[in-house]
């Protein structure tokens, strides 16, 4: 028997002094916040700051010693903890994918407990699947070893919003990838979350990430609120040294003109290096295995050919080599000037780029909105 659809859409998530303490540690403080329907609010601050306490409150995770959150004015405590949880997405950086069941059956575990239809568990997985990018006829009937770490961590926001929530948890999702993929999934979900048209809080460590997603952005401290407000209000009007210190990562875009190519490239690891001979039945474990999503395909030595992508590689013959799925990419130096890079990118209409020395690709560039708009 499915349970009752508790809300529809959300017009405000209300935390109204809550207090949780671990004997004489306090993980949150009196904590007030009053969060706007269909806005992202991003939680950030150092761990032990009460984040991801404050997260798994609002979905009765955790309990609260004393304090009240409410969901369109509603006392969460008045809903039963199951039919409240599955009615909220929630997605974590560990993920929790079974590895016994393939990509189909882990979106659709929620729906199959809550009686939907076959047909309707199949239709809303393939569409969930096309939305996170991971096209549904190549990745549906594969199992959680069979994808990289980027993957898994889009079947698990797929999962989450299974049930169509209008309240969604993020704990940390990206901050477990390495600094290429955490980028393009950000990239990823940026584009997504205008499409899902939900309310959303969201843990990080990380301000660019936070003022590259976030509607608002909640700083925290010794499990309280030091500021909330959007990225303009912290970094024109900080209310301390502390706040100050968090968005300074904003000022290296202040000097954009001065920036050289290397100042902003991403260094690229050996394991992003595959020869033009290899097969692509050998990459692509080997891709996931790593948890990269993209690959330098480089010649006998340490020259290189070109770019490939996981998602291609499946679409292709086993007995392919990358040398000849290779795409060719732009590229710079690291002494060239930012500026004219972005640029140059920009009217090529590529976000990504490789940054070379004598023809040995030493790390990838990628662009954001925020960069383009310094243009």
């Amino acid at each position: 028997m499915s349970s009752k659809r508790l809300f529809d859409s959300i017009d405000s998530v209300n935390i109204d002094g809550v207090t949780k303490r671990y004997g004489d540690i306090f993980a949150v403080r009196d904590l007030h916040m009053d969060i706007i329907g269909g806005e992202l609010m991003m939680l950030i601050g150092p761990s032990g700051s009460g984040k991801t306490t404050t997260l798994r409150m609002v979905n009765r995770l955790i309990e609260p010693d004393s304090g009240s959150i409410f969901i369109n004015s509603s006392d969460i405590r008045t809903y039963d903890q199951v039919a409240l949880r599955r009615n909220i997405g929630y997605v974590i950086q560990q993920i929790g994918l079974f590895p016994h069941l393939s990509v189909k059956d882990n979106i659709g575990i929620i729906p199959k407990l809550e009686g939907w239809e076959k047909e309707a568990i199949v239709k809303r997985t393939e569409k969930l699947l096309d939305l996170v990018d991971l096209p549904h006829d190549l990745f549906k009937d594969r199992y959680p070893a069979e994808l990289s770490g980027g993957q898994q961590q889009r079947v698990g926001l797929a999962r989450a919003l299974a049930m169509d929530p209008p309240l969604l948890l993020m704990d940390e999702p990206f901050g477990a990838l390495d600094p290429i993929l955490r980028i393009q999934l950000q990239e990823e979900f940026a584009k997504v979350k205008e499409e899902l048209n939900k309310t959303i809080i969201f843990v990080t460590h990380d301000i660019e990430e936070s003022f590259k997603l976030g509607d608002r952005i909640a700083i925290m401290r010794d499990a309280g609120l030091e500021q909330l407000g959007t990225a303009d209000d912290l970094v024109l009007k900080p209310k301390n040294e502390f706040v100050s210190d968090i968005v300074d990562a904003t000022n290296k875009f202040k000097h954009v003109n001065r920036l050289l190519v290397g100042d902003l490239m991403v260094p690229l690891d050996d394991k992003y290096r595959f020869r033009g001979e290899t097969k692509v039945s050998e990459a692509i474990p080997k891709m996931c295995s790593e948890n990269i999503e993209l690959a330098i395909v480089m010649d006998g030595g340490s020259k290189m050919i070109g770019w490939v992508r996981l998602t291609d590689l499946y679409r292709s013959e086993g007995d392919a080599h990358l040398e000849d799925l290779a795409l060719s990419p732009l590229t710079f130096s690291k002494i060239d000037k930012l500026r004219g890079a972005l640029e140059d990118m920009k009217q090529n209409g590529t976000r990504l780029a490789v940054v070379n020395d004598n023809g040995n690709p030493l790390g990838l560039l990628r662009t954001d909105e925020t960069l383009i708009e310094l243009l």
